[in-house]
């Protein structure tokens, strides 16, 4: 199952103006987990994508990623970021909560006076007794990751065709 469910990654996959579409093998599983694990991968081959650019233009190694947002309230998706970016990733018990509370962290970050770093004044003020679980790519998850992976590259020649049509 492949799923192209652009929203915000079109100039990470060289697609002028995406068209959501979600395609399917006639010999693929279709059923709720896998079309669900297809949204999830689909998200993280584009960060992968992303990351893997921001890391060669800064020369940058990652030990270990931080992982935030609404999409880890599952908690195995830190897994499928973990197999994506092939690295640990940690998880927070505050993930789940949204864009605006870290826009509200960051605000309150601003207003302070003092000259802490944010790191700083997020690991003391904020994260400092929060609860982190810790996860590490599999070799299996890695493999399933990067095949989806590659499926999803090839299919990215149909959108920037699907493009081209509405472009006349």
């Amino acid at each position: 199952l492949l799923n192209y469910n652009y929203v915000s990654s079109e100039f990470i996959t060289d697609v002028k103006q995406g068209t959501p579409t979600f395609l399917r093998h006639r010999d693929s599983q279709f059923n709720l987990a896998n079309f669900m694990k297809s949204h999830i991968y689909s998200s993280f081959v584009t960060l992968k994508m992303g990351v893997a650019r921001l890391a060669e233009a800064e020369d940058l190694a990652f030990d270990c990623i931080t992982a935030h947002g609404g999409l880890f309230q599952s908690p195995t998706v830190a897994y499928d970021l973990a197999a994506a970016l092939d690295v640990p990733v940690q998880v927070r018990s505050t993930a789940h909560r949204g864009g605006a509370w870290g826009i509200a962290l960051l605000a309150s970050y601003m207003s302070e006076t003092n000259k802490t770093s944010l790191s700083h004044f997020l690991d003391y003020n904020v994260f400092r007794n929060t609860k982190v679980e810790k996860v590490e790519p599999t070799e299996a998850h890695i493999k399933a990751f990067n095949d989806y992976a590659l499926q999803f590259l090839k299919g990215l020649r149909g959108q920037r065709e699907a493009y081209k049509l509405f472009e006349q």
